[in-house]
């Protein structure tokens, strides 16, 4: 008995496969690669905050303390806010 030792479309069914896989991603990295390099850059977060982006670029974050003051000052806000809106809405309390 001869005993076959598989044949060659094995190695060509993953060599097109392989080709294939490849092509798309370099697809894909050609189309995405603007963009990847104007986040790097900083240049699509410079353009929605400036502040935030010249930060980061330096180095200087705000750490956690920070963070959590800034958020405990826009909760209040938001919340001072709802009061007044709320108390405009439903007027004052003689008329109900």
């Amino acid at each position: 008995m001869a005993r076959r030792s598989g044949g060659g479309w094995g190695l060509i069914g993953v060599v097109v496969v392989v080709t294939i896989v490849l092509l798309l991603w370099a697809k894909n990295a050609r189309r995405v690669a603007p963009t990847a390099m104007d986040v790097r850059s900083g240049g699509a977060a410079a353009a929605a905050e400036p502040e935030a982006a010249e930060e980061v670029r330096s180095g200087r974050l705000p750490d956690l303390g920070d963070m959590r003051e800034a958020t405990s000052a826009y909760t209040e806000h938001v919340d001072e806010t709802r009061a007044a809106i709320d108390a405009a809405i439903d007027g004052p309390e003689d008329e109900r």
